[in-house]
């Protein structure tokens, strides 16, 4: 049929009308994903513009060691180092009233 149009299985359409077929494929070959795993230091300095691998002393490149995921071995080293090993308790939320 004249002026129909066709949608091809990559999503592109193909008009026919007058004999003229548009080839399906897109003008420009697109080349392989990429990848938008990005790592959480990538991620800091993409927002905030910050590096936050940058040693504050020297100015150097700081590489982590090791992660820790234990939630038991995350509480024995704040505890160790004298630090506060759980989050500080939610406040209620204000009423409108005290906001002003």
């Amino acid at each position: 049929m004249p002026g129909s149009e066709e949608i091809g299985d990559d999503g592109i359409g193909v008009e026919k009308g007058d004999g003229l077929q548009l080839p399906q494929q897109p003008a420009f070959p697109r080349g392989p994903p990429r990848s938008r795993n990005y790592s959480w230091a990538e991620l800091m300095r993409r927002v905030w513009r910050i590096d936050v691998l940058e040693c504050p002393a020297c100015h150097g490149r700081m590489r982590i060691l090791a992660a820790i995921h234990s939630p038991e071995a995350i509480r024995a080293i704040l505890d160790c180092l004298g630090l506060p090993s759980r989050a500080p308790p939610v406040a209620s939320a204000a009423l409108e009233q005290d906001c002003e």
